[in-house]
């Protein structure tokens, strides 16, 4: 059907980011998840994904060619 391989993926996450200033304790904690989707190509891979955090931030990536 594919004449490249062809990958798929999903991810969840739990977890927060807090400064020196704060205690790790009382450090806000949020629920977040994402899905893509990706094939190899002459110009390298390509990869479309989406990711999304429970307070409704959400982001799409497109990806074309490798970083070196």
């Amino acid at each position: 059907m594919f004449q490249s391989p062809v990958y798929l993926g999903a991810s969840a996450e739990y977890g927060g980011v807090w400064d020196g200033d704060r205690l790790l304790s009382n450090a806000p904690l949020y629920m977040a998840g994402s899905v893509f989707a990706g094939i190899d190509s002459p110009v390298g891979p390509i990869m479309l994904s989406y990711g999304q955090v429970e307070t409704g931030l959400r982001s799409f990536y497109l990806i074309i060619g490798a970083a070196y």
